[in-house]
């Protein structure tokens, strides 16, 4: 008889000092989508975001086009930061994690398809969330509820054809195997995504 998949415990879902091992051993060693750099483009404005606990902040110090930076809010000190030759901005929380191609080596031919300097940033919306950080990426990355919760884009992405690919840190979706270049879906270890299909972006960090 064959062994049942089984999931994770639910202490993995619940446990504070689990959670503090998570931050340690993946999340100070990662790397996070902060967005394209059409989402900085007010020189001096400071953008703010939360990653594991650590508070970060994007500033544009000019208008010449790669000159953002990224600091730690809480020490003032600006940390390493990776701009694509397509234009997306990614960011580390910590001098552990290792460089930015070493911990994505497979990702350059995907993001190189799409030049993101065209697309506008529209707007950025937060919620608060009382659920652990992988229960947002296990639904993002089954889609089990995609057919009933985004009808529009079943039909245009039947769940059917879904494929996922595994990349060393990231996950390619591919709606349809025989279109793997209509669209670009993205799962990028461990709580970021980037979704570019029909003209659009759109992305989420949890």
């Amino acid at each position: 008889m064959a062994t049942l998949i089984r999931t994770l415990p639910a202490s993995w879902y619940c446990s504070s000092s689990l959670y503090q091992l998570e931050r340690r051993a993946v999340f100070l060693k990662s790397w996070y989508l902060l967005g394209p750099l059409t989402r900085f483009h007010t020189v001096g404005e400071k953008v703010e975001y939360e990653m594991a606990q650590v508070s970060l902040s994007v500033r544009r110090m000019s208008k010449d086009r790669n000159d953002v930076n990224v600091f730690n809010e809480t020490t003032g000190k600006e940390v390493r930061r990776h701009i694509t030759e397509t234009g997306l901005l990614f960011s580390t929380i910590s001098d552990e994690a290792p460089s930015f191609e070493e911990f994505f080596p497979d990702l350059k031919p995907l993001i190189n398809k799409v030049d993101f300097t065209k697309l506008p940033h529209r707007r950025s919306i937060k919620y608060e969330g009382h659920f652990n950080w992988k229960t947002m990426v296990d639904g993002y990355q089954v889609c089990l509820h995609c057919q009933f919760t985004h009808p529009s884009f079943s039909v245009y992405y039947p769940p059917a054809f879904y494929a996922v690919y595994n990349h060393q840190n990231f996950c390619q979706h591919v709606a349809d195997p025989n279109k793997a270049d209509d669209g670009l879906f993205l799962y990028l270890f461990p709580n970021c995504t980037l979704n570019v299909y029909r003209g659009g972006m759109s992305s989420f960090r949890v």
